[in-house]
């Protein structure tokens, strides 16, 4: 799979499999390389990076982020990533987490107001994607109910199409075939509408089926209770956020691959 900088939250581990991956493909520059466009004369200085022994500059920072080829917002991204893993303190990386959040954010077109009633029914996304990886024309609707779990009826199944339809986030291929009209999609964070409320609260009651009809190894259900203070409980919001767009990344470059 790609190496997909936005599901990162270390720089050198980003770096680590970057150049894993180029390694295997045949593109990797040499540390020694890499160490002469950017104009440093230690040896080991990569290395010292690569294992945190170093810190990169700022400076530093835009000349390898340049090396490796990176795009204009990937760049602005990885310049951020790089003050997230050194900072010090919670308020740092707090601000510097906000700012990687916003800046993966950007890379998922946001639901338009009038788009959110797809979560008027918790079904409908899940029919929106299982519309991107089978072959379905709209002949058999009871089939497409029981892909759903929970299944659904037919009649649930085809006005979730019909409702994705009036959406603009399905249509019909030439071939007949229903598909996604665009790629991956988010509310944005801390988004306010009663339709959303009522699919996460419908979605929460589902955990109980998946834990009753699910094998343990397809499914990962579990409950953390602790004390924290409201500074902590910022934080972990936070991170959330972030793994939540990392999952999104790994999901895109997932569907990317499979489609390659």
């Amino acid at each position: 799979m790609p190496v997909d900088i936005y599901s990162y939250q270390n720089y050198r581990h980003f770096l680590i499999d970057l150049f894993e991956e180029q390694k295997h493909s045949g593109t990797v520059l040499s540390h020694r390389e890499i160490l002469r466009r950017m104009g440093i004369t230690s040896s080991g200085f990569l290395s010292n990076i690569l294992a945190g022994r170093n810190n990169l500059t700022p400076s530093q920072t835009a000349a390898l982020a340049t090396i490796i080829e990176l795009k204009k917002q990937e760049a602005a991204f990885f310049e951020v990533l790089v003050l997230f893993t050194q900072s010090k303190t919670i308020s740092e990386k707090s601000k510097y987490c906000e700012r990687m959040a916003k800046l993966t954010r950007s890379r998922f077109k946001e639901l338009r107001p009038e788009q959110l009633s797809l979560f008027a029914k918790w079904h409908y996304a899940v029919i929106r994607e299982l519309i991107a990886i089978i072959d379905f024309d709209g002949s058999d609707w009871r089939a497409l109910g029981r892909m759903v779990s929970p299944p659904v009826s037919a009649d649930e199944a085809e006005q979730s199409v019909r409702e994705l339809e009036r959406l603009g986030m399905i249509a019909k291929d030439k071939k007949g075939f229903y598909r996604q009209t665009q790629g991956t999609m988010t509310t944005g964070d801390e988004i306010r509408s009663a339709y959303v409320s009522s699919f996460i609260a419908e979605t929460a009651r589902k955990v109980e089926y998946a834990i009753d009809t699910v094998d343990a190894e397809k499914r990962d259900c579990t409950v953390l209770t602790m004390k924290v203070s409201p500074e902590a409980m910022a934080k972990m919001k936070s991170e959330i956020q972030q793994f939540r767009k990392k999952l999104l990344s790994i999901a895109e470059a997932d569907s990317q691959t499979k489609s390659a």
